[in-house]
């Protein structure tokens, strides 16, 4: 057992991180690039919203929606799963599992900006961000299990 000190205090919490990195690597990178992914989202949703101001806010999500999720396949794909599909039916058949299942997370920022902006009249930016909150943790689910799940 080690007695910690202030000399080593320092480098015992160091080597925890590290090993909480090293066991958790995959999580803890889905939480960083969601995170950059959401707010990727988030900044091109605000500056789409300025930038037409007459329209809904569901024209500003969807078009930040895809800036978005062509950043996350490529950090998913890459950092994150560390996928290498072989051939190019499997790619692109990768590249569309992971689309469709980001569909599916459109239609709920969707719903939620409408229902909450559109209708009753909550501030768009908060509520674009909470709902990032919920996508990102629906998308690790279906990446982790439907897209990029590992052949056994």
């Amino acid at each position: 057992m080690r007695i910690l000190t202030k000399q080593n205090c320092g480098g015992v919490l160091l080597d925890k991180i590290l090993s909480f990195i090293k066991r958790y690597r995959e999580q803890v990178l889905y939480l960083i690039f969601g995170v950059l992914t959401t707010a990727v989202d988030q900044v091109s949703f605000m500056i789409l919203l300025r930038l037409l101001p007459t329209a809904t806010s569901v024209v500003p999500a969807v078009a930040s929606w895809i800036i978005a999720v062509s950043f996350a396949y490529t950090t998913n794909r890459k950092w994150v799963f560390r996928t290498q599909s072989t051939g190019i039916p499997a790619f692109f058949l990768e590249a569309a599992l992971f689309y469709i299942a980001r569909v599916f997370s459109l239609l709920i920022t969707v719903v939620i900006m409408w229902m909450l902006v559109d209708r009753r009249g909550y501030n768009a930016d908060l509520t674009k961000l909470a709902s990032g909150i919920i996508v990102v943790i629906l998308n690790y689910v279906l990446s982790k299990f439907w897209v990029f799940k590992r052949q056994r």
